[in-house]
């Protein structure tokens, strides 16, 4: 799967720090976890778009957050946990909202009023004979 890298910090290497600083690597697609993971949050509900967005935000940078290039293994909760850290992981975030709440703003097809036929559109029998003729 393709990767982003976002930039979260200048290089902390002590011996050899690297010119591109510490990078996040986040997925360049929302994935199958950070979908269903946004449509429970949509499912929830929220008071006003703003606490929508927040815990859209916060869950994005839980679930599309996979690496990054510092020496120790990553650990999501060690970034979730480092505002300074998490806060460009959170706003790059905003790059899957619209992928994430698509399928709430496609109407549904028109479905035709449920009930009997018109007797304009019925089929017509063919006469069927009587047991006399």
């Amino acid at each position: 799967m393709e990767r982003i890298e976002v930039r979260v910090s200048d290089c902390a290497c002590p011996d050899r720090p690297h010119t591109d600083g510490d990078v996040v690597y986040i997925n360049a697609k929302l994935s199958a976890l950070g979908g269903i993971a946004a449509e429970q949050e949509i499912g929830r509900g929220a008071r006003n778009d703003d606490e929508l967005t927040q815990r859209l935000l916060l869950s994005f940078a839980r679930s599309e957050a996979v690496g990054w290039n510092r020496t120790e293994r990553f650990d999501i909760d060690e970034l979730m946990g480092d505002w300074t850290l998490a806060r460009p992981v959170v706003i790059a975030g905003e790059r899957y909202i619209k992928a994430a709440i698509a399928p709430f703003q496609t109407r549904p097809a028109e479905r035709s009023p449920t009930g009997r036929t018109p007797a304009s559109t019925s089929r017509t029998r063919k006469p069927t004979p009587s047991p006399s003729e």
